[in-house]
């Protein structure tokens, strides 16, 4: 199981997880506010936060959240970029930005802060 702690911003994400949480300084949790994300919110975020940096088409974002098996369409990954951003509070799209013709990017700098097994 993926144990890893990730962070960007204000944010901290332990990836096992389906809960990131905003606010949290280090370990230390200081008030911290969970924002919970379902499997597949969950998925696209961490397809994203991985490669940071670099555009991903939507047929990356559905085969790498499991979700390239026909029965579901490409308009699925905007559904689930807009809970994501919603629930991110990134109203101006600026923490993920949408690639005309391109895909999505993760904007922010991503910093491992801890790893498991």
């Amino acid at each position: 199981m993926n144990t890893d702690v990730i962070s960007w911003m204000a944010w901290t994400w332990p990836t096992a997880g389906f809960a990131v949480l905003l606010g949290a300084f280090g370990f230390s949790m200081v008030c911290a506010i969970a924002v919970h994300l379902g499997a597949g919110a969950g998925g696209i975020l961490l397809a994203l936060v991985a490669k940071c940096g670099r555009t991903l088409s939507r047929e990356y974002l559905l085969d790498a959240t499991k979700r390239g098996d026909g029965d579901v369409f490409d308009r699925s990954i905007d559904v689930l970029l807009s809970r994501v951003r919603r629930k991110l509070g990134d109203n101006e799209f600026q923490l993920i930005k949408t690639v005309r013709n391109g895909g999505y990017v993760f904007t922010a700098h991503v910093e491992k802060i801890g790893a498991g097994e």
